[in-house]
């Protein structure tokens, strides 16, 4: 008489197919971490703080001010030289391609203002933005006139 093993109902572990199982949870994991990364910066919102359509155009004495939202738009920011200062441009209202700093909390004589429209990157609808052209001057400087965007000028305070 011929004895034959029992079979018994236990499973065969397959380590290929475990193997794969983690292989895909981890790519799903990090995909899924990646796409969320990607979503999760907006564009920055264009929101002038002065100087936007519906306001009377600053005139007269403005100030240069390193302000939060001046920052935020990338139209300031710090010097090893002079601390924070304020982007401008000499060639025209811009965004970006400023030939120009200024310290903070210059004072300049604003000679007049200009309204564009702006279309900011990653964005297809234009937004009405004002910029100042102002003289940047006074008793220990003289580096002729610029262009600063609306976020970053304000009146004096009284």
């Amino acid at each position: 008489m011929t004895t034959q093993p029992s079979s018994t109902n236990t499973p065969k572990i397959h380590f290929s197919r475990i193997l794969l199982f983690l292989l895909t949870a981890f790519l799903l994991i990090i995909l899924t971490g990646c796409l969320g990364s990607l979503t999760s910066t907006p564009e920055p919102t264009i929101t002038p703080i002065l100087g936007t359509m519906t306001d009377q155009p600053l005139s007269g004495v403005g100030i240069l001010s390193c302000n939060q939202t001046c920052a935020d738009q990338a139209q300031c920011g710090t010097s090893a030289d002079l601390g924070k200062v304020v982007l401008l441009s000499s060639a025209g209202p811009t965004l970006d391609a400023h030939d120009l700093i200024i310290g903070d909390n210059f004072q300049a004589q604003i000679s007049t203002h200009m309204d564009v429209d702006v279309i900011r990157d990653g964005s297809q609808t234009p937004q009405a933005m004002r910029f100042y052209k102002v003289a940047l001057s006074n008793a220990s400087t003289d580096r002729g006139e610029a262009w600063v965007a609306g976020w970053c000028i304000q009146a004096p305070t009284p």
